[in-house]
This record gives structure tokens, sequence and C-alpha cells, in this order.
């Protein structure tokens, strides 16, 4: 499934077995300068970010919230104030993304604010603001959705499947209207999203849009919990077709409980909607989510590294669980954004492309380079990922130093750094090892051999992954 991404017009979706593309990422965050500086001194003191990141990824973001909520419970003072609410309110602002970095120094703000919270506030506040400034995207991020649609037609992306553009968060007010509905912020969609939908729509191109399976989204702007179906019926009359659905502000709720409310929401609508859970893998949805969404993220979000799409590939190895109307989702193809080798992000497209998952762009499709296209419009590549069977390639292989020469029944992908020789043999991958079978490269375009029995060999280089359909010799002869 090709997407377009939007952070500031980044991405494009596409689903296995159904063409679609775009996934317009409003979380063009930018920093709201240096948050030391807005904390009494002897608090900003020996925080380190690296120190907080690292905690971030060793613990789940449902316990940091956790703990926060009940620290606020048990230490903070409200008088005059509904103790409850104010509680929600504290802990929800507390949670925003800069402050989730913070965490491993939580316990020094938690002494500081239960020595003196009276003198401590004014700071707080402005942390705060200071975060929420953080969230804002360009002031009119419609111009950027719209030149980013137009960029999948013109690109030819489109005409591969990639027509979904899909909107992240921060593309609403940070509260619900007078009448209880989320509203697009003005600045960001002065004409709103109805109006983008509607252009959208006129490329012949389809359109996605964010929320939460918790009180507020990951920058904390108002989620779907206890909301689905008002929430539902407004993206159904701006026609949205895709809704991606985060895990933010969860309240500790089991997601089996929390997710299948807007399922019946959408169903509800009569609009076909597309429905995207984001439950970062936490509570194995691969297990459960294929009688709830249409896809469902299997990991925690993917960093333009070799390093995490290698680790994110391994965690997705769910293939009994995927197929046609549910998909595995390891997240957005980070082809393009300059943090791999040309390698590297072929072997992430192969992948990707093997494992069914929705190939999410996550790259500005409007300034791509010539190797960044021409990777992300390989048809016969499209062509594994779009298999009607839509059967998950899986691992059934590996040796060498870590596992690091993996191979499966059409890729074979050298983890290592140096290049090596990789033999498929086909008692591994399932074949007969009698049988004889023309090996196709989808990189090349080009067939290899026209009659391999028993196994095949290529050399692969370092980070690499060569990918090959393999089919009777009697079939490929006939072509």
């Amino acid at each position: 499934m090709p997407s377009f991404n939007w952070r500031e017009g980044q991405g494009q979706v596409l689903l296995p077995g159904q063409a679609i593309s775009g996934e317009a990422v409003a979380d063009a965050a930018t920093e709201g300068g240096d948050w030391r500086s807005q904390l009494p001194p002897e608090v900003a003191a020996g925080m380190e970010v690296s120190d907080w990141r690292n905690q971030l990824q060793s613990e789940s973001r449902t316990r940091i919230v956790n703990k926060i909520v009940e620290t606020l419970k048990r230490h903070l003072p409200f008088s005059g104030l509904d103790g409850a609410l104010e509680v929600e309110r504290i802990a929800v602002r507390c949670l925003m993304r800069r402050l989730l970095m913070l965490h491993q120094r939580l316990r020094m703000l938690q002494h500081r604010l239960m020595r003196s919270f009276t003198r401590c506030a004014p700071e707080i506040e402005k942390l705060f603001e200071s975060v929420s400034r953080s969230c804002r995207g360009p002031k009119h991020a419609d111009e950027s959705v719209v030149s980013g649609a137009d960029a999948l037609v013109t690109t030819g992306l489109a005409k591969l499947g990639y027509v979904y553009v899909n909107i992240d968060d921060c593309w609403s007010e940070l509260a619900r209207d007078s009448e209880g509905n989320m509203a697009p912020d003005s600045k960001a969609f002065p004409s709103g999203i109805k109006a983008l939908a509607d252009y959208v729509h006129s490329k012949g191109l389809k359109i996605g849009i964010y929320s939460d399976a918790g009180l507020y989204t990951c920058q904390v702007r108002p989620g779907s919990l206890k909301h689905e179906y008002d929430d539902a019926a407004l993206f159904a009359s701006w026609d949205i077709d895709y809704l991606k659905c985060d895990n933010c502000f969860n309240l500790g709720i089991d997601p089996q409980e929390r997710y299948p409310p807007m399922r019946d929401a959408l169903n509800a609508t009569g609009r076909t909607i597309f429905y995207s859970l984001c439950e970062w893998g936490v509570n194995d949805p691969a297990l459960w989510a294929s009688k709830i969404g249409n896809s469902w993220r299997t990991t925690d979000d993917i960093e333009d590294t070799w390093e995490s799409m290698t680790a994110i590939a391994d965690i997705n190895d769910n293939a009994a669980y995927a197929g046609p109307g549910g998909w595995n989702d390891p997240d957005m193809l980070e082809v393009g954004n300059g943090g791999m080798t040309y390698q590297e992000y072929r072997a992430h497209f192969s992948i990707w492309a093997l494992m069914k998952t929705p190939l999410i762009i996550g790259c500005d499709v409007r300034n791509m380079t010539t190797e960044t296209h021409e990777i992300l419009t390989n048809e016969e590549v499209i062509a594994v990922n779009q298999d009607p069977l839509g059967v998950q390639g899986r691992k059934v292989y590996t040796y060498g130093p870590d596992g690091c020469y993996q191979r499966s029944v059409i890729a074979l992908w050298n983890r290592c750094s140096k290049a090596a020789t990789i033999t498929a043999k086909w008692d591994a991958v399932g074949l007969e090892p009698s049988a004889s079978f023309s090996v196709r490269d989808v990189w090349k375009h080009e067939y290899v051999s026209l009659s391999s029995t028993t196994s095949f060999s290529v050399q692969v280089e370092g980070h690499a992954c060569e990918m090959y359909i393999l089919a009777s010799a009697t079939a490929a002869s006939a072509t």
C-alpha cells in the first residue's frame, strides 16, 4: 500500500493486495528552543537528552503515563480545584513528547514539585507553552498536502498504486469545538479538511487522517476515546478514506477494548474507510487485530538507520497472522531520507515488499533523487507486495555471524558489511530439491537462469538484498 507522508510533504502508502498511496504527516514539529532554560536551574542541572531518549526506548510509553499520573495523584496540591480533573489535565500536558524525553529525571522534578509546587508552577507553565509550540506545523500545511498529491501524479507514483495522501498528528485544534467536535487547525488548514479531501479526490487519489484510541493524541490534540461515533461521522462527512488510530494517553485500558468501538463507528457511517491500528506492537496485535482493523503496527516507530530497519524487520516476523484484508505494519519506508545507503534502502524496500507490509513512503516525493525514484517505482518488486494471495514472506534460514546472511524464498539479504556468496537451497525454502526453476532478478529485470536445480547461488554486496522470482523452468521457457 503506497502512501504520501506529510512531514512537510513526505510519504506514500501502498497496501498489499490493493493499490493505494500517500501519507501526509502533519507532525512537522519544530524545536521550541532550549527547554532547559524553562526549568529551575537546580532541576535542569545534570539533564542529558541522550539519557532521556535511552529511558524512553527502554520503557513503554504506557508505563511512563501511569507513573506520572500516579505521582501527580499522590503528591501535587490542587487548592480549590477539582482534584481528579486537574490530575488528568496536568498528566496529559506533562506527557507531551518533549516531557516524555525528560522522563529519566522525572524523580528529580517530582521532588521539586512536592517541596514547592507554588514556586515551580510558573516555570512549569512556561515549559508547557514551549512544548505546545513544538507541535506547530507550517502555517499553511494544506499547501504541502496539495503539492504532495500533485507530485504523486506527476512522478508516476499514483499509477503504481500510491494513491493515499494521509495526514498525521497535529492537524486539529488543541481542543474540541463548542459542539464537541474535532476542528482543523485554522492556520495549518484554513480551508478545512473537506476542501482538501475534494482536491485530493479530484486527482484520482484518496485521503487519510489521524486520531488516537486515547484521551489525547501523542501531540496532545483531542483523541477519540469515548468520542468514536462522533469522530467517525465527522471523518465520513469529510469523505475520509483512511484512518490511522494511535495509542497515546490510553489510561491503561486494554487495546482489545479501546480499538473495536472505532471499528464499529466507522462501519456505521456506511463509508469504506481503511482502519489502521497503531498500537506499537505492545500487546502483540498480530494475534487479535485482524478482527478489528485492516492493518496493525507491530513495532515502535522506525528510524532512518540500518540498525532500526533490520531490528524492525525481525520483529515483524508474523506471517501466519496476515493476509488479504489485514496486514502486519512495521511502519513506513525510510527510503530517500538520507540515513542509509542506496543498497540498504533497496534492501529495505525489498524486505518490506516481501513481508506484504503497507508500503508507506516516508520521504518528500516532491524532491526525490533519481535513486529514490528508481527504488520506489520498481514494478516487479511492487508486484511481489501486491500479490493477490497476500502471503507474507518469512525467514526460512540464516547462517553466518549473528545470522547476517539471511535468505527467504525470493530474497537473499546480506546483513553483514562485506560481500558474500549466498546460496538458496530448494529444500530450505520448501521446494522440491530435484525440481528445475527459472530465476528472475527483479532489480535487473532479467532472467539470470532459465533452469536451476537443487539450489541457486549469487554474490550479494554488504547490506544489500537481491530479490528473485522462482518459477517452473517450463513456464519460464514458454514466456
